[in-house]
């Protein structure tokens, strides 16, 4: 009989609601045609350029006459922006209630965007702010089989595994704790809801609240560390535009937030609550592999304050405050041993956050202070379990531009982390203090060659060692579209808690090396990426060793991946494909002995689509998801070592989303089905307390559907 269980995330379900935002600009009730073209100073026309309504997901791009043709059924003032890879962005001003109009854009030259090459290798970043950015914050929302969640979105780019059965980035060989998530300079130490065996969880954090997502494969800045594979760098979003007041309802709870405007201040609060009881009891026709002792209950709410003191700083905190609870039924494949897993969860966090900048935007000034505190209080197995973790940090980062050429940033960070573990009767208490400084400059000659250079060193009272890690990138640009990148680093990471605990005296840092190579064509809104990657590990603690680090070399990883996008073939559409080739082995359960992790595919693919249809205002987006098998391997109690299969993977996804107009406000319909072909193979296999086998992990559903309807009400 095939038991998992599964939790379906609350973060993510708000951010559907945010997406209102982005997409219920289409709203309108008499349809308006707008046209034009795009020039540059010298009237030439400029195909591929991207025109479209400001704030909404309508418009288009100019034909090979620079020719554009927009039909919208919105009405009042409205901004039109068009843009195009190496020019100003120019903003126009129109009001729609003057039937139909034809505009004249004439683009000038961007000496900031023409600083032609750009450190890319081993990173891919999202961003309104740069136009020749590989993904937009948009994408995390508007991609089928993500639901608003933003480790879902970086699973569809080629650097990452597919993993159905845990939470965490698996990143070239890496493990999901080698992956670090940081907000506004700072680490977040638990991006994703408590871990519960054979459960994907999902991030606790809204997408639509950053106005940049970086995601770095390897060979990043020195301002980071603690993180041996890659970084997830989210920044904030600066004072919100104006007061809304908006909420919805789904098949799981609903939420509720309100964002106040004042003349140099915005907050911003959002309640969600997610009762998982009614869906599951409403919805049985649905195919379950999930047995709930007590099906996942959720309370949060965030408060985010931004604030200018003055014309050059601004202030930004964040509080999000959350509280889960859910228990699940695990039985053996022999329906013989059973076991039940209940879980309570605490999780708080503030991050505050003051920049000012000096001399225009030559010189900046950071600094931040976060606390976070997360407790689960477990019963497992009979057993009672109770974790807790107490986080401070401080921050200090200086930048100073010396020309558009020349740049230079400096800093240091202070980390304490108090653990505290207990298994039943059995206690464990672990302080770490860890400080940290950092130099880096980066800089650019001519308009071909860049480079990046510098230097991490952190001191660890757990390890009671120092180190010094190196960072290295240049870039060699061959003309207008195409260029090349080199990054090198050497990267430490403290053993995960679990570990830390268990090992309360210390162990030493991990350590990896990354080495990535980079090709990247760009051009008229189509992208072609090719990178090459070796990473070795040293010093690796496992969970099958957790009372000593490896001596010396411990492991590899080496790959290739490809990454294409187009968004101007076909109007309205927007595709990506990507794909990986990965080889990878490390030291886990055999002593002297190299095994593949059971969570890397050699093989894997992703596929995504969006559509936007004009004529009756609405867009899809359908996704498909494929890797190849694994191997699991395990230890058992006599010690023989045995290797199960894990099948090859695959999901197709789609999502439909329409805006509404109810009671006279706006309003957005959302509907999407995951796993549509309904996939049930065993996706994993896990180890639990009383079972003589690895517990085998199905998908939580055979098909997982949602239906929400939010509403949005503009005070402002």
């Amino acid at each position: 009989m095939k038991k998992v269980c599964r939790i379906n995330n609350p973060i993510a379900l708000y951010t559907l609601t945010c997406l209102l935002l982005i997409i219920t600009a289409q709203l309108g009730v008499a349809q308006v045609k707008i046209s034009g073209v795009v020039t540059d100073q010298k009237n030439l026309p400029l195909p591929y350029a991207n025109v479209f309504i400001d704030g909404t997901y309508e418009g288009t791009v100019t034909d090979d006459s620079g020719r554009f043709v927009i039909t919208t059924k919105l009405s009042g003032t409205i901004t039109l922006r068009a843009s195009y890879i190496g020019k100003q962005t120019s903003l126009k001003e129109i009001n729609l209630n003057n039937s139909n109009q034809s505009l004249e854009f004439k683009l000038k030259e961007d000496v900031n965007s023409l600083s032609p090459v750009v450190i890319s290798a081993g990173t891919f970043a999202a961003s309104d702010q740069n136009k020749t950015e590989l993904l937009r914050p948009r994408d995390i929302g508007t991609t089928a089989g993500t639901p608003g969640d933003i480790q879902s979105t970086i699973e569809k780019l080629p650097c990452t595994q597919k993993i159905g059965y845990t939470e965490g980035l698996f990143v070239r060989g890496g493990s999901g704790k080698e992956s670090k998530y940081i907000m506004d300079g700072m680490i977040l130490p638990n991006p994703y809801y408590s871990h519960v065996p054979g459960l994907k969880q999902q991030g606790r954090l809204d997408p639509f609240l950053f106005s940049g997502v970086i995601f770095s494969a390897g060979g990043y800045s020195a301002q980071y560390g603690q993180a041996l594979s890659s970084v997830l760098i989210l920044n904030s979003k600066g004072i919100a535009d104006s007061t809304i007041t908006g909420g919805g309802i789904h098949l799981y709870g609903g939420t509720v937030f309100h964002t106040h405007r004042w003349q140099n201040t915005s907050l911003y609060m959002n309640l969600n609550y997610n009762d998982l009881s009614p869906y599951y009891k409403s919805f049985k026709f649905i195919t379950q592999n999930t047995t709930w002792a007590e099906p996942p209950r959720n309370k949060d709410i965030k408060i985010v304050l931004r604030n200018k003191p003055n014309k050059s700083g601004i202030f930004k905190i964040y509080t999000d405050i959350s509280t889960t609870r859910l228990g699940v039924s695990y039985k053996d494949s022999q329906k013989i041993a059973q076991s039940n897993f209940d879980i309570k969860n605490y999780n708080y966090l503030i991050n505050s956050n003051y920049t000012q900048y000096f001399n225009g935007d030559k010189t900046s000034l950071s600094a931040g202070v976060s606390a976070s505190y997360d407790e689960d209080k477990i019963n497992y197995a009979g057993m009672g379990l109770n974790e807790s973790e107490y986080l401070y940090q401080g921050k200090v980062v200086a930048k100073h531009n010396y020309s558009n050429n020349l740049k230079f940033i400096a800093g240091g960070e202070y980390i304490k982390t108090r653990l505290k573990g207990q298994v039943d009767s059995l206690k464990s208490n672990v302080n770490d203090y860890l400080i940290s400084f950092f130099a880096e400059s980066e800089a650019t000659i001519g308009k071909k060659f860049a480079f990046r250079l510098g230097l991490r060193m952190e001191q660890s009272s757990y390890s009671n060692k120092g180190t010094l890690a190196p960072r290295s990138s240049f870039a060699y640009k061959f003309s207008k579209s195409s260029q090349v990148s080199f990054s090198y680093g050497i990267f430490y990471q403290l053993p995960d808690k679990d570990i830390m605990l268990t090992n309360p005296s210390g162990l030493d840092n991990q350590q990896a090396e990354h080495f990535i190579a980079n090709y990247q064509f760009q051009k008229n809104e189509r992208t072609l990426r090719f990178e090459m990657y070796y990473k070795n590990y040293s010093r690796l603690v496992s969970d099958y060793t957790p009372n000593h680090n490896y001596p010396g070399y411990a492991g590899y990883a080496k790959g290739f991946e490809i990454f294409f996008r187009d968004k101007a073939t076909i109007p309205n559409l927007d595709y990506w494909i990507s794909y990986s080739y990965i080889d990878s082995k490390r030291k886990t359960i055999i002593a002297d002995e190299f095994l593949t992790p059971d969570y890397v595919s050699t093989h894997t693919v992703s596929i995504v689509d969006k559509y936007w249809i004009h004529s009756i205002g609405i867009l899809i987006s359908v996704s498909y998801s494929y890797a190849s098998k694994r191997n699991f391997n395990y230890l058992k109690n006599n010690g023989e070592s045995i290797k199960l299969d894990i099948p090859a993977y695959s999901s197709f996804d789609i999502s439909i989303s329409k805006p509404l107009s109810l009671f006279h406000k706006q309003a957005i319909l959302f509907c999407s089905l995951q796993n549509v072909f309904g996939y049930d193979k065993v996706l994993g296999y896990t180890t639990i307390p009383t079972f003589p086998d690895p517990f085998h992990v199905y998908p939580a559903e055979k098909r997982s559907p949602f239906i929400g309807l939010f509403i949005s009400m503009y005070n402002n």
